[in-house]
């Protein structure tokens, strides 16, 4: 968690800690989103930059929660309410190596 944390807080410009424990229960909502999708009981390495982005998107929209879009000051913001749809054709590839991965060790077993 605290590489995902430092990742986000790098991106977002937060070099202070009074974000931390909000960072975290995000963090930790979006391995949830993650793992739950993935069908396993924590995100890979290799998935972790889509809790970080998830994080950063999620952070970006306190305050607007609820919306589909917003305008202010001559400027529209129109907002995804499924959070991992930008993710799942990276998700659905890690789900068919994996797979793929399992049917060849079944493979040699047999």
């Amino acid at each position: 968690m605290e590489d995902i944390l430092s990742e986000v807080k790098i991106t977002l410009g937060l070099s202070s800690s009074d974000k931390d424990e909000l960072l975290k229960s995000l963090i930790r909502r979006s391995s949830r989103q993650v793992e739950n999708y993935i069908k396993e009981n924590s995100v890979p390495e290799e998935l972790e930059y889509i809790v970080a982005e998830l994080v950063i998107a999620r952070y970006n929209r306190i305050g607007s929660e609820g919306l589909n879009s917003e305008n202010s000051d001559g400027v529209s913001f129109s907002y995804n309410n499924n959070s991992l749809d930008g993710f799942k054709m990276d998700l659905d590839r890690y789900i068919a190596n994996k797979k793929s991965q399992l049917d060849k060790i079944k493979v040699r077993l047999i």
